[in-house]
C-alpha cells in the first residue's frame, strides 16, 4: 500500500495501481536507514531517501526532455532567427530611406 497525503498532513491509504513498463534498472534501489532509529524515523529516514531519489530521477528525465527539446529545434532556431533578422535590418533600412 502506497499513501497519499491528505490536506491536514495525514497519511491515507491507497493501493499501489502500477501501469508502466519500466525496465528493473530503471526501478530505484532499495534504500536503508539508522538500523538503532525508532521506527518512525526509520520509516522517515527510508521516504527521504526515495523521495530525493524520485526527484532526482523526475530532474534527469526532464533534463532529456529539454536536450531532445533542443537537439531537435537548435538549428531551425539558428535559421529562423538569422532570417528574421535580416528581415528587421530590410524594414528598417526602408523605413530610414523612406524617412529621408
Amino acid at each position: 500500500m502506497g499513501n497519499l497525503q491528505a490536506a491536514d498532513h495525514n497519511d491515507l491509504p491507497f493501493a499501489i495501481q502500477r501501469s508502466d513498463d519500466w525496465k528493473m534498472e530503471e526501478v530505484p534501489e532499495k534504500y536503508y536507514a539508522n538500523p538503532t532509529a525508532t521506527p518512525q524515523q526509520y520509516r522517515r529516514q527510508l521516504r527521504s531517501f526515495a523521495q530525493k531519489d524520485l526527484r532526482l530521477d523526475d530532474t534527469e528525465r526532464r533534463l532529456k526532455e529539454a536536450q531532445a527539446f533542443l537537439d531537435e529545434n537548435q538549428e531551425k532556431y539558428g535559421k529562423e532567427r538569422a532570417a528574421f533578422e535580416e528581415e528587421k535590418a530590410r524594414q528598417k533600412e526602408r523605413s530610414e530611406k523612406e524617412g529621408a
